[in-house]
């Protein structure tokens, strides 16, 4: 009952606004199913209540819809989850002296959550991570771990829908960078006022340095979703680098268009 009662206060809180209790609750834009929160009078809440779940990782505390989820055993599912799996199983195999490596260059990496608060990576997070990016780039994946290091950002700096002319034409800041590979997604078509796509996005096209700084991703695209945008819909084009010799990437870049 003391566990119920502290979650009908908290959702009052809620409610009428209150902010003795809670400090700041902002959705994950990244998932849009997770929150992250900051307790001012608790180091932190476990457990399922009014529809959500309370917990907590690296990251800090987080709250998140109370969900049964969907299991489809797609193909695109099933090769992560075979990736991580065999991803998971080396990390084991690996040397002490190997998982100390990669330690070490967790250690000289850092990102933020939601609220901007530093947090560190582990070892295993930086192996998994990297040899993640190689492989979607097609590239081997790497036991010792690499310096630390970045990846050049190319932008996307347009996207042309031409539905009409039988095009999907992607304009890039510049060439990718010999040594590196550009992995390119797209989202099934939208309607007009979409501003996030539903359905998330699909891999289409790996770009090369030969591919210059204007690929025309149509192909691609049709071969992923059966045909270009029908007109008068949304498409977005989304994309980072991967250094091949690394897996270090660079953030994501998005562009959109409204077929014609």
């Amino acid at each position: 009952m003391k566990f119920l009662s502290m979650f009908m206060y908290f959702f009052h809180q809620l409610a009428i606004g209150g902010t003795n209790f809670l400090a700041l609750f902002a959705e994950d834009k990244a998932t849009k199913h997770m929150a992250r929160v900051i307790f001012k009078e608790w180091a932190d809440a476990r457990g399922k209540e009014g529809g959500r779940v309370f917990s907590k990782n690296k990251a800090g505390n987080y709250t998140r819809r109370k969900t049964t989820p969907s299991n489809p055993n797609s193909l695109r599912q099933a090769t992560v989850r075979a990736s991580l799996t065999f991803l998971s199983n080396n990390w084991r195999a690996l040397t002490q002296a190997q998982r100390d490596a990669w330690t070490s260059l967790a250690n000289q990496l850092s990102t933020t959550n939601v609220f901007g608060d530093a947090f560190k990576y582990t070892g295993m997070n930086v192996y998994v991570k990297l040899n993640r990016n190689l492989a979607e780039i097609g590239e081997a994946y790497i036991t010792a771990a690499p310096n630390a290091g970045a990846a050049t950002a190319i932008l996307i700096t347009d996207l042309d829908a031409d539905t009409t002319g039988g095009g999907l034409d992607v304009t890039l800041s510049a060439a990718v960078p010999v040594g590196s590979a550009m992995t390119l997604s797209a989202s099934k078509a939208q309607s007009a006022g979409v501003t996030v796509p539903k359905g998330g996005y699909r891999k289409i096209q790996i770009i090369q340095n030969a591919d210059g700084a204007l690929p025309d991703v149509s192909a691609a695209y049709i071969a992923a979703y059966g045909a270009l945008p029908p007109i008068g819909q949304k498409v977005f084009v989304r994309g980072h680098v991967v250094v091949k010799a690394t897996g270090f990437a660079s953030q994501d870049t998005v562009e959109f268009d409204t077929a014609t």
